[in-house]
Parts: C-alpha cells; structure tokens; sequence
C-alpha cells in the first residue's frame, strides 16, 4: 500500500507544480526555460495556485491528501488504515483533486 500512497502524493505535487508555473507564480530568471521550483515549500504552491483559483476547498483538500501521504511515508501516524478499501478511497481523493484542479 505504501507504494499507492507515494504515488499519490507524487502526482498532486506535480499537477499542483505544473499550475504553479502555468499562472506564472514562479520567479522570474532571465533564461526563458529556467524554473528552480525546488526554491518552493510545497504548501506554499498549493496555497498559491488555490488562492490563484479562489478555492479553498481545493486547498484544504490538496493539503489533506498531502499531509496525510507525508505521514504514512515518513512513519508519523497515518490518519488511514493501509488496507485496500482505505487507500482505494485515499486513491478516488486524490484523482477528485487533481481533478477539480484541472476543471477550474
């Protein structure tokens, strides 16, 4: 089950990442293609991008499902037990997510 949770967190990273930059809230460097996203917290992009869109559900969603995959990864206490019905629902939340990310 870890590796479904990794992978859940990867990919509202990424989708989160890639709005980040499509809004231009990324700092400007003078080459055209040159992105040092790593100079970002990652809470920090989700907040921007939510607050780009003006939702906060989107945030606290994407917060939720992200802490959440941190915890389990890193050893704290996971909120959700690692069975095949509690991450197939963590799972359908994170593609709602990235879903709603997308629509708006």
């Amino acid at each position: 089950m870890y590796p479904a949770v990794g992978l859940c967190r990867v990919l509202i990273e990424l989708a989160f990442k890639d709005r980040f930059r499509a809004f231009g809230l990324d700092k400007k460097y003078p080459s055209h293609n040159v992105h040092f996203i790593d100079d970002y917290n990652m809470k920090d992009i989700i907040r921007a991008v939510s607050n780009r869109l003006g939702s906060k559900s989107l945030k606290d969603e994407a917060e939720r499902i992200w802490g959440m995959s941190s915890d389990i990864l890193h050893g704290r206490e996971a909120n959700i037990k690692l069975d095949t019905d509690e991450v197939l629902k963590f799972i359908k939340g994170t593609f709602n997510t990235i879903e709603k990310l997308y629509r708006s």
